[in-house]
């Protein structure tokens, strides 16, 4: 019995071994990959961080917004992330400096989807692990004993990202065509997460405290969506004295709604990117020539 026991430990000792070993190999190529953009903002330091899902990664173009405003931009945006990976992602550079603004898509707050896949390279981040915190137990035992089966979904697109290289948009990724059925997107699997607000508050205190601007944004949309949490950004843009700007209104003076902006229901094509990211940049002028971006110096 006792020699089983010591195999039995022995061997949990080698698994958890190389899954640490795993772990470092594929975070090493996660951060080749371009699926993480770290580095390109860090080499650049630009003056505003996107951040949101896949409706701003394939809606906003930071050289455009920057031809109107005057301030280069990145779109760290990425498909199906919420904003556990936006304040992630928001500790992770304010690690290394402080940009002039971040721009927030307004994004669901009760459900998350893959933050942890996305944010598993940085773990070494204290506010980061700190996040890991507000999952469910399941998940968190999960990735705290097997730290390499976060990027279980992710794997297959490390390699494709790595063998194809897509081109400098400073993250923006367009999508071409005219919406012609539902939404084309592929959609993360979604868990219950009941700490939505709470990070939502603590990104923007984040930002607050260092100096920095934040915008909060309703992307357009082609049909409108039940999105409950919108009261919450409103709640906490009047609290905070932050400009919301809701570009998904039907009457909204500068999209129209015109079907041939839409790659689907939810996503801008380029075309509409391109509009849409001319408008956000008048925006973001107008808020700077007004006084209007009022973080506390």
């Amino acid at each position: 019995m006792k020699k089983i026991i010591i195999k039995i430990f022995i061997f949990i000792i080698i698994l958890l071994v190389l899954d640490r070993v795993l772990f470092m190999g594929i975070s090493v190529l996660y951060k080749k990959s371009d699926l993480t953009s770290l580095g390109k903002i860090l080499k650049k330091k630009y003056d505003i961080i996107y951040l949101g899902d896949s409706q701003s990664l394939h809606g906003i173009i930071p050289s455009i917004v920057k031809n109107e405003s005057g301030l280069s931009g990145y779109n760290a945006s990425m498909d199906g992330s919420g904003i556990v990976f936006a304040k992630g992602f928001e500790s992770i550079i304010l690690s290394h400096y402080y940009p002039k603004a971040f721009v927030l898509q307004v994004m669901p707050l009760k459900e998350e989807r893959g933050a942890i896949s996305k944010l598993a390279p940085y773990f070494t981040n204290s506010e980061v692990r700190q996040l890991i915190s507000y999952y469910p137990i399941s998940i968190r035992v999960r990735y705290s004993f097997f730290k390499s089966s976060c990027y279980n979904s992710l794997l297959l697109f490390i390699i494709k990202r790595l063998l194809i290289k897509h081109g400098s948009n400073d993250g923006y990724r367009p999508l071409y065509g005219v919406k012609t059925g539902d939404s084309l997107v592929r959609e993360e699997a979604k868990i219950a997460f009941k700490n939505g607000e709470y990070v939502l508050k603590a990104f923007i205190e984040k930002a607050r405290k260092n100096h920095i601007e934040v915008i909060i944004i309703k992307m357009p949309t082609l049909e409108q969506e039940k999105n409950y949490c919108y009261d919450t950004y409103s709640d906490f843009a009047k609290i905070y004295n932050i400009p919301l700007i809701d570009f998904s209104v039907k009457d909204n003076k500068h999209m129209r709604w015109a079907k041939e902006y839409f790659y689907d229901d939810y996503h801008l094509n380029n075309k509409g990117a391109t509009a849409f990211s001319l408008v956000l940049g008048e925006e973001i002028n107008t808020l700077r020539k007004n006084n209007k971006m009022t973080c506390p110096q």
